[in-house]
C-alpha cells in the first residue's frame, strides 16, 4: 500500500470500501462529479487492482459521513426521468415574472414584434437610394452606377444611408438625356 495525496494503492479488495459508480449512486451526483468534488469534499480516492486495470473506490464511512452533511442529493444537470421541458418550466417558475417574460421574448414565444420604421410611398421620397431608382425609372442599378460614376448622373453620399442616393429631379434629367 502506498500513499499520494488523497489517493491511496493497494491491491487490495475490500467491503468496506465502494467502487465509483456506487458511491455516486449512494450520494446522488453523478460519477464525474465525484471526480471533480472528492478533493473538495475531503474523501479519500483508493486505487485498486482492476480486472481492467486501476479502479477507483471510496471509504463507505467517508461517504456516509458526507451525505449526512450534505442532506439533499446533489444533482447535476436535470434529474432522471424528467424532460428537458419539465426543467426549464420549473427553472422559470422561479424567475421573477419580468425575467421569465424577457427570456420568452429571447426565445421567440411571444410574437410581438419591434414598431416598424414608417413607410413612405416612392414616388414622395426626397431622395432615392440607386435600389429606388431602379424601381422608378427601370434603369439597372448597374447602369445607374455607371452613369454616376462617369458623371452623366450626379449622385451623392448621404450619412446615414448606405450607398449613393439620387434626387428624383436629377434621375428625371437624366432619363430626359438618355430618351434624346
Amino acid at each position: 500500500m502506498w500513499y499520494k495525496a488523497n489517493h491511496v494503492y493497494t491491491n487490495s479488495r475490500t467491503r468496506e470500501n465502494n467502487s465509483e459508480a456506487e458511491a455516486a449512486e449512494l450520494l446522488g451526483c453523478s460519477t464525474r462529479t465525484l471526480e471533480r468534488r472528492s478533493d473538495e469534499w475531503g474523501l479519500t480516492r483508493l486505487q485498486v487492482d482492476g480486472k481492467h486495470g486501476l479502479e477507483t473506490h471510496y471509504n463507505t464511512d467517508e461517504l456516509m459521513k458526507l451525505k449526512e452533511t450534505l442532506q439533499t442529493p446533489i444533482v447535476v444537470g436535470r434529474p432522471r426521468g424528467t424532460t428537458q421541458a419539465a426543467t426549464e418550466q420549473t427553472a422559470l417558475a422561479r424567475i421573477t415574472p419580468q425575467l421569465a417574460a424577457l427570456v420568452e421574448l429571447i426565445r421567440g414565444e411571444t410574437a410581438t414584434a419591434a414598431p416598424a420604421k414608417p413607410s413612405v410611398p416612392i414616388t414622395e421620397k426626397l431622395i432615392y437610394t440607386l435600389a429606388e431608382a431602379h424601381a422608378v425609372s427601370g434603369i439597372s442599378v448597374e447602369t445607374l452606377r455607371a452613369a454616376a460614376n462617369a458623371g452623366e448622373l450626379k449622385t451623392k453620399q448621404v450619412r446615414g444611408i448606405r450607398g449613393r442616393c439620387v434626387t428624383p429631379d436629377n434621375l428625371r434629367a437624366y432619363v430626359k438625356r438618355l430618351m434624346k
